[in-house]
């Protein structure tokens, strides 16, 4: 896939986790990019962003079926405080709406009225690992009985801080794997930076949990070391890289595919959740959420 200009000048900066986001999820539909998430208290909730819009134009960019979800997203990302000019068809009408770009934090963390711990976890961009230790290591103070470990609407990142952030529960042995061309298998081992390798947990999955937070979903459960609460994942089993062409255009492609330990691919399947639940968004109350304090 090109990833042409002004996307291609912004990769460096979201893969750092430096750049700001609106607070919307956007994903291709019938050869549409739909907005299928908007985040409470987000930028683009306060624009008036609404599910189901069509996204025609970022910043005056035309988004057509021949742009990758790669480069919309980038296109959405950008300096914090700037705004973006976001053009969508809802219904019959096109809209012109203006959400800004703010500071997202990597990881939100919480202790909920039983004492149990709450680490959010918004993306794996390469500070990710560091921001997650000093979420975690905050929880751990209060002596929580379980830790709830939220990867819903997380699009996943580095394969490097996933390794890093699963080696905070696991002791030892091989995470999960990478298969490159011909066969040829990379090793992504527990990193021995153990941090909590007893206490329970529960991880909360959707279908736009993706890539890297699949990974870590996958993995968990198969070493025994948690539970997923929610609904199927996204199903990103393959492994893309970025290299620049010329000055203004960056190159992403496919370099291989990740696989578990035992070798199971989640490749267009997606992870399916150990307890099963749907959150309502008619309701104020997060389904999930309290599914998971039950089975805790």
């Amino acid at each position: 896939v090109i990833i042409p200009p002004p996307a291609s000048y912004k990769f460096d900066a979201d893969f750092a986790g430096e750049a700001g986001n609106t607070g919307m999820v956007p994903n291709f539909q019938d050869n549409e990019f739909v907005v299928e998430v908007v985040l409470d208290n987000s930028p683009a909730e306060a624009a008036g962003v609404e599910v189901g819009d069509v996204v025609l134009a970022v910043d005056g960019v035309s988004i057509t079926p021949a742009t990758s979800l790669t480069e919309i997203s980038l296109l959405l990302r950008g300096p914090i405080g700037t705004q973006v000019d976001l053009l969508v068809q809802r219904g019959e009408t096109q809209l012109t709406l203006r959400p800004f770009r703010q500071e997202r934090a990597i990881v939100d963390w919480a202790i909920l009225e039983n004492g149990t711990g709450y680490i959010a976890q918004h993306t794996f961009t390469t500070n990710a690992p560091a921001e997650f230790e000093k979420a975690l290591t905050a929880v751990l103070a209060t002596d929580p009985p379980a830790i709830i470990w939220d990867l819903r609407n997380n699009g996943g990142g580095s394969l490097l801080a996933t390794q890093e952030i699963l080696s905070f529960f696991i002791p030892d042995g091989v995470l999960f794997k990478a298969i490159l061309q011909h066969d040829e298998e990379s090793l992504f081992a527990a990193t021995e930076n153990l941090i909590a390798p007893d206490i329970p947990l529960i991880l909360l999955i959707n279908e736009n949990t993706i890539s890297a937070a699949e990974i870590s979903a996958a993995v968990i459960t198969e070493r025994g070391r948690g539970i997923t609460v929610g609904t199927q994942t996204f199903g990103k089993g393959t492994i893309q890289n970025v290299v620049p062409i010329g000055s203004d255009h960056l190159f992403e492609y496919t370099i291989g595919s990740w696989v578990t330990a035992n070798g199971t691919s989640y490749q267009g399947v997606g992870l399916s959740p150990i307890i099963h639940a749907i959150d309502n968004p008619e309701t104020a109350e997060d389904e999930l959420l309290l599914a998971a304090l039950n089975n805790r």
